[in-house]
């Protein structure tokens, strides 16, 4: 899943060790990292998005499925 290896390449870790059912947390994520996420996340695709974006989503699925349907609403059909 492309959330899943950009979270991974974020982390600099193997995503075939990320399971899609993994949280943020899990994964090492701390305040300070996540908030270099979300910066980067939102510097790569024009979004204004929420400091807050990492932890609103229990899994990494979570976050990805929320920001495609951000970028593209018609995914969500």
């Amino acid at each position: 899943m492309a959330g899943t290896g950009y979270i991974a390449s974020f982390l600099r870790i193997e995503a075939d060790g990320i399971k899609p059912s993994t949280s943020p947390v899990a994964l090492g994520l701390d305040t300070l990292m996540a908030l270099q996420l979300r910066n980067r996340i939102a510097r790569n695709t024009g979004l204004k998005i929420p400091t807050t974006v990492v932890w609103a989503y229990p899994t990494t699925t979570a976050l990805a499925t929320s920001l495609l349907n951000r970028i593209d609403p018609a995914s969500q059909e």
